[in-house]
């Protein structure tokens, strides 16, 4: 503001009689050498004091003056004046009155707060006066005070409704976004979130900017929960003393970033892992917990039972080959690994790993940091690793086919490997090494036990109670369960689980031993559904009779099991019933049962929209169910189809009618294959009984099928 705007209200004390000319002087010089107001100035010299000043203009102005000292403050209305104006123009909201906002100030020629403030509430602002000492404290005290800030932190998830008006906060300097991550309150907020989300058990916290609020969220047992809602005020000072723990550019809110930081949160020493992503309403953080206190588990305690914990201990101690961990991201491998390092873990033995990043130390254990910068990646730390003269060498993951065959010849010369894949199922683990280059007979050769694993939500030990409805519902008698003895449980929710009726984790698993049956197959080439019967045949559990198994046990519930390996149910060629005891029932022809059909049953993977006319004309003689593509061997298996009828060319047909002849229901089934005419000959080689034109009519379709059927 100008020295002539600031000459006005040093005149009006001077002709109100408060001060000398000479007091205006020295006032107006001290204006110029410091930048501060003249009434400031006015007060600092002792030519008058703050109360004076208030009154005298006032009555120049014509304004109401209010005494700051008592005021009862909504806090709704600090949502009205954006913190970082009510801090720069020394403003604050006092009431609102007839759609008026009162906003307190200390000078009355500040106008330029005045439309700042009605353009941020979108109200007529009625300005009042105050004494800019009370204005100062009562700012401190309101908007960045230790309670309020932690208060406004921990208001509950119903409070999502609240309105937060004011644009996220621009062209500000580092040095302020540096004083605002050190300021005393937001360095006690992160410090409550973070702490707060370890007492709960949180694996990650997520900080998400909305238009007009800032969400935290946790993720407690693989599950998002809405946590907190923060002021939009605070939103960058937050984000900004996230960046400065992990030591990470706070300069910088246009490009992800990555970090980690190490803090402690009463005894415990924990890391985080942080990374943020900018977003159209400002920063996402994102802060990965891993406690270093907690103990690696064991194999049993992660969920592994029966067989199937034989099976991994058998591979674990054999001297060379690969083992593979394979499921989705947070599904809990590295967390097997660990287990199945804290195993092996010896004097005679020498375990180096090279990882990234390093979740957990393992005392005994050599642990390498995966570091691009530095030159060190998963291939070229696996290649400094085989130097080192080790037993055991764990890898993080096989991301490449360096990586990849790297690991393979380790395993080939004398190395017990463990690696982690991202395949949905133990068997198709094979087909995913040869996509990355793999030969077939090397895999066969090195390739010692294959596990695929999810996580599900173990019910709350205190709210348990009998699922009654559970067995009764569809899912569970689509094959699941075989008789009406299986009982399941769930959670009423209670304190300790925080209403979910959920605490805690345990791991489904698909262990898949590589028999000598099983590398044959591998080394000649065989599709994954074949490789998959075989391992069926030598006991493997697959995901979904494994998570039964648990619910009928009662460690978690039946709906739980389904949204995690429901999709696995359903495409997968796999399901056998669970029995009273809650284990599968011997798999031969003559167990599984059809449902009773005055019709037979075409199974038809292919989109009928594509075949005008094709439905209508099977369905008058049979039973039409369709499927997607991917679902067809899952299908046939559940449905015993009389015939099923795909499309393709020689590059998919003649692999799914081999892969469909491997399996019990696909060998008796009449199979039609829809494609080029040109493919004719090759399809028929490879299994297929019929063979019709992708441009065929309908009628002849149905009639080629159903002559096929009189004659089968």
């Amino acid at each position: 503001m100008s020295d002539t705007a600031y000459k006005c209200p040093g005149r009006t004390l001077l002709t109100a009689g408060l001060i000398a000319e000479s007091d205006l002087e020295r006032a107006t010089q001290l204006h110029r050498a410091t930048g501060q107001r003249i009434t400031d100035a006015l007060i600092e010299i002792g030519a008058v004091t703050e109360d004076q000043v208030q009154h005298a203009l006032a009555r120049e102005f014509g304004m109401e003056c209010v005494d700051l000292a008592d005021l009862r403050v909504d806090r709704a209305l600090l949502d009205l004046v954006p913190h970082q104006v009510a801090v720069r123009h020394c403003v604050f909201p006092v009431a609102v009155e007839d759609n008026h906002l009162v906003l307190a100030s200390a000078d009355p020629l500040d106008t330029e707060a005045d439309d700042l403030v009605a353009a941020a509430s979108g109200k007529l602002v009625k300005p009042v006066l105050a004494p800019r000492s009370e204005l100062r404290a009562i700012i401190q005290n309101y908007y960045e005070s230790d309670e309020v800030i932690l208060e406004s932190a921990c208001a509950v998830a119903s409070e999502a409704d609240m309105e937060v008006l004011g644009a996220p906060e621009t062209g500000i300097t580092l040095e302020e976004l540096e004083a605002k991550a050190e300021q005393v309150p937001v360095v006690r907020i992160v410090g409550h979130i973070i702490s707060d989300a370890y007492r709960r058990r949180a694996s990650d916290i997520h900080i998400e900017p909305r238009e007009n609020t800032v969400i935290v969220r946790y993720r407690l047992d693989g599950m998002l929960h809405t946590i907190l809602h923060l002021p939009k005020r605070v939103q960058l000072a937050v984000a900004s003393r996230i960046k400065v723990i992990a030591d990470m550019d706070i300069a910088n809110s246009r490009s992800p970033q990555d970090g980690r930081a190490k803090v402690r949160v009463g005894e415990r020493g924990l890391d985080l892992r942080i990374s943020t992503l900018p977003t159209i309403h400002g920063e996402t953080v994102v802060i990965r917990l891993l406690d270093q206190g907690q103990e690696a588990y064991g194999l049993e305690e992660l969920g592994l039972g029966g067989g199937a914990l034989e099976a991994a201990r058998a591979a674990l101690a054999q001297p060379q080959g690969m083992i593979l961990l394979t499921g989705p991201t947070g599904s809990g491998k590295t967390t097997t690994l660990y287990a199945a390092l804290t195993q092996l873990r010896q004097d005679a033995t020498n375990i180096v790993t090279v990882e990234d990043p390093i979740e957990y130390q393992i005392t005994g254990i050599s642990q390498v940091q995966v570091n691009p910068r530095a030159g060190v990646t998963f291939a070229s730390g696996l290649r400094s690793i085989l130097r080192q003269d080790p037993d055991v060498i764990m890898i993080g993951e096989m991301r490449d086919l360096e990586t990849a065959e790297i690991a393979l010849r380790s395993a080939l010369t004398g190395h017990l490997v463990l690696s982690t894949l991202h395949t949905n199922d133990a068997p198709s683990t094979v087909a995913r090494l040869v996509d990355v280059g793999l030969e077939p007979y090397l895999i066969a050769s090195s390739l010692l036990l294959v596990i695929a694993q999810r996580l599900v939500r173990r019910i709350c030990p205190d709210c348990k109670v009998p699922d009654v409805d559970a067995a009764a519902r569809d899912d569970a008698q689509q094959g699941l369960v075989a008789d009406g003895s299986v009982r399941f449980y769930r959670g009423a929710g209670c304190e300790k689980c925080e209403g979910t009726g959920y605490r805690g984790r345990i791991g489904v698993y698909e262990v898949m031993p590589v028999t000598e049956e099983i590398g044959q197959l591998i080394s000649s080439h065989q599709p994954t559904a074949v490789i998959a019967q075989a391992a069926r045949r030598a006991g493997m559990r697959t995901l979904i009779e494994d998570g039964m198994a648990k619910a009928v046990a009662g460690v978690t519930s039946l709906p739980e099991v389904l949204r995690v390996c429901g999709s696995d149910h359903d495409a997968g060629p796999t399901a056998r019933p669970l029995t009273g005891h809650g284990f599968p029932a011997p798999r031969t022809a003559t167990a599984r049962t059809v449902a009773p059909s005055a019709r037979p049953m075409v199974l038809m993977a292919c989109k009928c929209g594509a075949f005008p006319g094709l439905k209508q004309a099977l369905a008058s003689h049979y039973v039409v169910n369709e499927v997607g593509p991917a679902e067809i061997f899952g299908a046939a298996e559940r449905e015993n189809p009389a015939a099923v009828v795909i499309t393709g060319d020689r590059s998919t047909a003649p692999y799914v009618c081999r892969a469909l002849r491997a399996t019990a229901s696909g060998s008796s089934a009449v199979l039609l294959v829809l494609g080029p005419p040109e493919d004719e000959a090759e399809v028929l080689e490879a299994g297929a009984d019929v063979f019709a034109p992708l441009d065929a009519l309908p009628q002849l379709i149905a009639a080629r099928i159903r002559a096929a059927l009189r004659h089968a």
